[in-house]
């Protein structure tokens, strides 16, 4: 029964250093002042696009902040921008001193549960974006758009490319639960009677809940797309930790 629960968890890991290496780095024993330079450019990237993407909102809504929040684009964006701020700081502190690197580690379940999510939503709405809601005649190609529905999956591909932690199969159940809990959102502000800065009663136009039945296999569709978009993140995973361990540990070995 243990084994069962831990195998859900993210505090079970035996080696919390794994979260700040790079799965390149050939000393792994100590942090690398490269890896620390991408950390700390990915987190400040992430954080000034996703100020921006709320100060953008802010204008195009005459200063109401509240619309920004109903967006799956941005729920998704912040928690990209939360999980590199997390690995950023983590990898800092080891850096500084091994006791600040201590202390800063035990955040690690909460950057990898963060990671584990973050990267196949953004994967998710890239694709949801893209295909089935950007229309160039109501929507412009801009700066906006391109980070938070473009550059959000491109940073989290080269982060999985890089990352040393591993993806755990059954650990598909957090982005699944988070893109449901999302649904749900939209029903009960739709319920609500909300509405977006446009004034429209429906967040995104392929999820009107005044049609039920399309939205709801709308949702049912998407929930099959996260699944099957963690098992190709799952298995990037496998092959980037297979690729290491079949060039870089054997050249380390002919050393």
């Amino acid at each position: 029964m243990c084994f069962v629960i831990s195998t859900f968890c993210f505090n079970t890991h035996d080696d919390p250093s794994i979260f700040i290496t790079c799965q390149w780095q050939k000393d792994k024993t100590v942090p690398n002042k490269k890896y620390l330079i991408y950390r700390l450019t990915v987190a400040l990237l992430f954080l000034v696009t996703c100020l921006y993407s709320v100060y953008y909102e802010r204008c195009m809504s005459l200063d109401c902040f509240g619309f920004w929040l109903i967006y799956l684009t941005h729920w998704g964006y912040s928690l990209c921008t939360l999980q590199a701020l997390l690995a950023a700081i983590m990898l800092s502190a080891s850096c500084i001193s091994k006791r600040a690197g201590t202390k800063c580690l035990k955040m690690y379940p909460c950057y990898w549960l963060m990671h584990t999510i973050a990267t196949p939503i953004a994967f998710l709405i890239t694709s949801l974006f893209w295909c089935a809601v950007y229309d160039p005649e109501v929507l412009s190609f801009d700066a906006n758009n391109y980070f938070v529905h473009a550059n959000n999956s491109l940073m989290m591909l080269v982060d999985l490319l890089v990352v040393s932690h591993p993806t755990k199969l059954a650990h598909i159940i957090y982005p699944v639960s988070f893109a449901f809990l999302y649904m749900v959102f939209t029903m009960v502000y739709h319920s609500l009677g909300g509405v977006t800065r446009d004034g429209d009663p429906y967040i995104y136009t392929i999820l009107n809940w005044d049609d039920p039945v399309p939205a709801l296999l709308l949702c049912a569709g998407a929930l099959c797309l996260i699944m099957v978009i963690y098992v190709m993140v799952y298995l990037l995973s496998k092959c980037r930790r297979r690729l290491h361990d079949k060039y870089c540990i054997q050249e380390q070995d002919v050393e």
